[in-house]
């Protein structure tokens, strides 16, 4: 069986792997905090977004309620026996 032969290079330095090391490195953490600031931003105009929406739709449900006189004041009635039994309460 024969041996693979490793070509002879010269011997790199300590120096080299810690550049290279130390390039990966800030190449990953910028990355990262890109990532971070991209999703900050998307996440922001999406806010904007829905601000926009929860606001018209308060003034779309404004409107409809003062259109048709649904007015926030009215006095609940209750349902079912409770109210039967209110009602005879009251007629006497």
């Amino acid at each position: 069986m024969e041996v693979h032969a490793h070509t002879h290079t010269p011997q790199k330095r300590w120096t080299h792997y810690f550049w290279e090391f130390l390039m990966l490195f800030v190449a990953v953490t910028l990355g990262f905090f890109v990532e971070n600031k991209r999703e900050h931003y998307i996440e922001n105009k999406r806010e904007k977004i829905y601000i926009k929406q929860l606001v018209q739709d308060l003034k779309t449900d404004t409107a409809f309620f003062l259109c048709f006189g649904i007015s926030q004041y009215r006095k609940p009635t209750p349902d079912g026996l409770a109210g039967i039994i209110a009602e005879t309460i009251q007629a006497g």
